[in-house]
């Protein structure tokens, strides 16, 4: 019995710590998140290499890219030679440990057609990351991309 009020007791000292560290995480990967879209807005590749892992995966609709060279050259580039459409975007989930974090957006992008008539993109976003020492690095990035018609 004076175990299990030990027990109990220590549970109460440290919960609040640990409840704490999660929070401080959890916030700190919505930055790096929000950082991530505000930097693809701006067209920022320099900003956007901060934020990933040299060896970060990103994947689109089936398409894979591997690494930052192959992201940077073959998706970021040639995407960045359009001009950046109006979005808004919002954090759906984000859940962090220590070491590894993961969280989730909704997107719309908002686009005229060549025709004159409305649409866009609906993007679900999820990201991966992991601590690289003291700063959080994001290692997996999946896009799931579904074009909006005027009725959307």
């Amino acid at each position: 019995m004076l175990r299990q009020i030990w027990v109990a007791l220590f549970l109460a000292a440290v919960s609040p710590a640990l409840l704490a560290a999660a929070g401080a995480e959890t916030t700190e990967v919505k930055g790096i998140i929000q950082r991530f879209h505000q930097a693809l807005e701006r067209h920022d590749v320099a900003a956007i290499e901060a934020l990933v892992s040299a060896d970060v995966v990103v994947l689109e609709n089936g398409h894979r890219n591997e690494g930052w060279p192959d992201f940077r050259d073959n998706h970021l580039i040639p995407e960045f030679k359009e001009p950046a459409a109006p979005s808004k975007w919002e954090f759906v989930k984000v859940a962090a440990s220590s070491e590894m974090a993961w969280g989730s957006t909704k997107q719309t992008v908002r686009v005229t057609g060549k025709d004159g008539k409305p649409g866009g993109y609906l993007i679900w976003s999820t990201y991966v990351l992991q601590k690289a020492g003291p700063t959080w690095k994001v290692v997996l990035l999946d896009w799931s991309v579904r074009r909006l018609n005027e009725q959307d």
